[in-house]
């Protein structure tokens, strides 16, 4: 590790109370040189899933060997354990609830499992975490303070499904701009559109939408629209406005691609 490891923090604390002050205190008490990033701590309450679309999209811009603290819903971790994962020249550190299965497409390289007390609080996970992190840093082998591991608690992700002459999706995330985030990639969809014309089904007959736009002021304010943001999902969003309101949309709807001649 560097001099000037970054190590990023997510967690669903908020910023109201002492709790992300204070797992950044701890680290640099530990660990004076390092560098730390907050990602977001606006993670809803026990949110796992959209934490780890966050860090999903975010943590492949970080330079690697940057480590990643996620602490989000830690009290349904199972067995007592926390896991330490070291994937693309990354660590992720945090609660084993899932969470970290729904950020990597594949198997991680190395995952290492490490034990804490049934009684240790949520909160009290900030110093576990920053320990395993100093450790890291430090330059320590995650084999020397916790046990290879070939498993992990893991989730169904929500993916889109062709079926016939239509592409099935769901919200996946809203944004702060509460723009729709689909799991309906940009791979697929060209894939299926072969030189077709399409619409994209909302709640509302009268919400489609017939074409693909390149930016959000592609069409005049107060207009929907949909778009390939930066991940390559398709976003729905309605320009200077808030989607997810007007259109009366939550996470885990349905959005279907129809293509037709």
């Amino acid at each position: 590790m560097t001099q000037r490891t970054i190590i990023t923090l997510t967690s669903d604390w908020g910023t109201a109370d002492f709790y992300a002050g204070s797992m950044k205190g701890k680290l640099l008490s530990l660990t004076p040189k390092v560098v730390i990033t907050d990602i977001t701590h606006d993670v809803p309450k026990f949110d796992f899933f959209k934490a780890s679309f966050i860090i999903r999209n975010a943590f492949a811009d970080f330079p690697e060997g940057t480590i990643h603290i996620v602490a989000v819903n830690n009290q349904d971790s199972t067995r007592n354990t926390c896991l330490i994962i070291h994937h693309s020249s990354h660590y992720f550190i945090g609660p084993d609830n899932g969470l970290f299965s729904l950020v990597f497409d594949e198997t991680p390289t190395e995952i290492f499992r490490f034990k804490t007390t049934p009684e240790l609080s949520a909160t009290a996970m900030r110093t576990v975490y920053a320990e395993a992190a100093a450790r890291l840093v430090n330059g320590e082998n995650p084999a020397a303070f916790a046990e290879i591991e070939k498993s992990w608690t893991e989730k169904v992700p929500y993916r889109a499904v062709p079926e016939g002459n239509q592409i099935k999706g769901n919200i996946i995330y809203i944004d702060s701009y509460q723009n729709l985030i689909t799991n309906i990639t940009q791979e697929a969809f060209y894939k299926h559109l072969n030189n077709r014309k399409f619409r994209i089904c909302l709640k509302r007959e009268s919400y489609d939408i017939e074409t693909i736009s390149a930016s959000y002021n592609a069409v005049v304010p107060g207009e929907r629209l949909a778009l390939f943001n930066n991940a390559g999902l398709l976003e729905i969003a309605i320009n200077l406005g808030s989607a997810a309101s007007l259109l009366g949309m939550k996470i885990k709807e349905v959005i279907r691609v129809e293509f037709f001649e």
